[in-house]
């Protein structure tokens, strides 16, 4: 699923790419966004008014609650590779809204530890898809530096497994299908090149 979700992103990104584009018209850079506790890398390619914007999210939880009689100790880490692709519309000379899509490929592994010397383990994977209809604006601070915030309708599908061994008890596997469905928002700072 990886593979093929990757080489479609690939596709799209290079059937929207047009045949000449000079170096007046293209404006590449990158950026920082923040949506909720997470952090987001963006690679904007401006081409007149259409706007493509691969994008990476990173982010990981540790928590640890220790008593005297138990250890609980769980780990959360989620990765994104996502592309977007916008049209572009002038608001004012320093002021655009744009709207569009994102997609990309979802990974996510949480491990969790409990009882008194952590003898039962619970450890599941999960990878998946993601598509977010996105609408935005950016406002130029300057030639190349902007600000702006997007709103995304979020849809996600992760399939895996889950692997618990408890002790006493064994080893058990049960597969798992996810959905989330929810809106995000996010501040990005994008500086142009």
């Amino acid at each position: 699923m990886k593979k093929k979700l990757l080489c479609l992103m690939a596709i799209l990104l290079l059937s929207v790419m047009p045949d000449q584009v000079t170096a007046a018209e293209f404006k590449g850079g990158l950026g920082i966004g923040i949506e909720d506790t997470s952090f987001q890398i963006y690679v904007p390619m401006s081409l007149d008014k259409i706007v493509i914007e691969p994008n990476f999210v990173w982010f990981e939880r540790d928590s640890d609650e220790n008593s005297p009689t138990t250890i609980n100790e769980s780990n959360f880490m989620r990765f994104e590779l996502g592309l977007g692709l916008f049209h572009r519309v002038a608001v004012t000379t320093d002021t655009f809204f744009y709207y569009g899509g994102r997609m990309g490929y979802i990974e996510e592994e949480s491990k969790f530890g409990f009882g008194s010397t952590f003898s039962s383990v619970s450890d599941e994977k999960l990878d998946g898809y993601f598509i977010a209809p996105t609408i935005g604006f950016e406002y130029f601070l300057a030639s190349n530096v902007s600000l702006g915030a997007n709103v995304a309708w979020h849809y996600a599908k992760l399939e895996g497994s889950n692997v618990t061994n408890l002790s006493p008890g064994g080893v058990t596997k049960e597969e798992i299908t996810e959905r989330e469905k929810d809106t995000r928002t996010s501040a990005i700072l994008r500086f142009y090149f």
